[in-house]
């Protein structure tokens, strides 16, 4: 029987692990601990809107972001103000309960691991280096990744103009958008 294990390359897409013969599987819980211990990390250590992987309740996470607008998307809960962009979707699928996955921070009001709009970007990739993120580029962002989680930034003239932090989901493909 083959089995397959889930985690990314440098370039942070999904791939399988072959040992020998056979290939090994890792329930999606050993990956979700790991992203779990991170995401304490990266609350612990940065300056948000809010914390990430935090649970969505209207009322509640409506009270969060009083300065920001409310977007009801076909698969997320989103705010939006000038400063930020917040996205509520499923984790770890779309099946699941709501929680922050994704953060754009669009000012230098907020920081993730002490790196802000406005930063050289080789101070910000030293930073994230040295959390265990392995660098990813293409022609407009530069990606940083680890299993699960990605820090990117938009950068004009090696200064960043926006991060976006992603937890990643899976759409189990069971409900119709």
């Amino acid at each position: 029987m083959k089995y397959s294990i889930l985690s990314r390359n440098r370039e942070c897409k999904p791939r399988t692990v072959k040992f020998g013969n056979f290939y090994l599987f890792i329930d999606s819980k050993v990956l979700r601990k790991r992203v779990n211990a991170m995401v304490k990390e990266i609350n612990k250590n940065s300056i948000l809107p809010a914390p990430v992987l935090s649970e969505y309740q209207y009322e509640k996470t409506s009270s969060l972001f009083p300065d920001s607008s409310y977007i009801d998307n076909y698969m997320s809960e989103d705010f939006y103000s000038e400063d930020y962009f917040v996205s509520f979707s499923g984790y770890p699928t779309d099946e699941d309960y709501f929680r922050l996955t994704n953060i754009e921070l669009l000012t230098e009001k907020y920081k993730i691991y002490g790196i802000a709009v406005g930063m050289r970007v080789n101070i910000a990739e030293n930073n994230l280096v040295k959390y265990g993120f392995s660098r990813s580029a293409d022609n407009e962002t530069e990606c940083y990744c680890i299993p699960g989680i990605s820090i990117s930034f938009s950068v004009s003239n090696e200064i960043i103009t926006q991060i976006n932090l992603e937890i990643e989901t899976y759409y189990v493909g069971n409900n119709d958008y």
